[in-house]
């Protein structure tokens, strides 16, 4: 009688043992999927916040170099929130493409107010604006460099 009693005793603590076992493993596996998606939320609202400015630099009026130094600052505060979540992998490639668009938006500002007016070309005697050449230089000069920084931003924003 007394052996019975003792195997009902360590069926019931194998029982309570193995229900709290899974109510804890259930409770790790929640809080995973609770940060996995607040990390995904996150990715997507980083992203998001690119649109409105890809959008603007589309426009073939549009002047990369004021667009780049008036986006970026806000743009690079959000890279650094993001950072702090992405694992060492995803952080080194992110920041070798961020990098890469630190460096424009630096080359950009440094040009200063007069810089930002004007259309950056490779070669200043194709640049004649009282020319139909010339103009069409400068238009395809512009269309260069949006696309530079648009192909940098996709790249940025594929590293995630």
């Amino acid at each position: 009688m007394k052996w019975l009693i003792m195997i009902d005793w360590k069926i019931s603590v194998g029982a309570i043992l193995g229900i709290l076992l899974s109510v804890l493993l259930g409770h790790r596996l929640s809080k995973r999927r609770d940060s996995e998606k607040e990390f995904k939320n996150r990715i997507l609202k980083f992203k998001e916040s690119f649109i409105p400015f890809l959008k603007e630099l589309e426009n073939p009026n549009a002047n990369p170099a004021i667009l780049v130094t008036q986006n970026y600052p806000e743009q690079d505060q959000e890279a650094r929130k993001l950072l702090y979540h992405l694992n060492n992998r995803r952080k080194n490639v992110f920041k070798k493409h961020w990098n890469l668009y630190t460096q424009v938006y630096e080359g950009k500002k440094d040009l200063g107010i007069t810089g930002l007016l004007a259309t950056e070309v490779d070669d200043i005697s194709k640049a004649n604006p009282g020319t139909p050449e010339g103009i069409a230089y400068l238009y395809s000069q512009t269309e260069k460099r949006r696309q530079e920084v648009i192909d940098i931003i996709t790249k940025v924003l594929n590293t995630i």
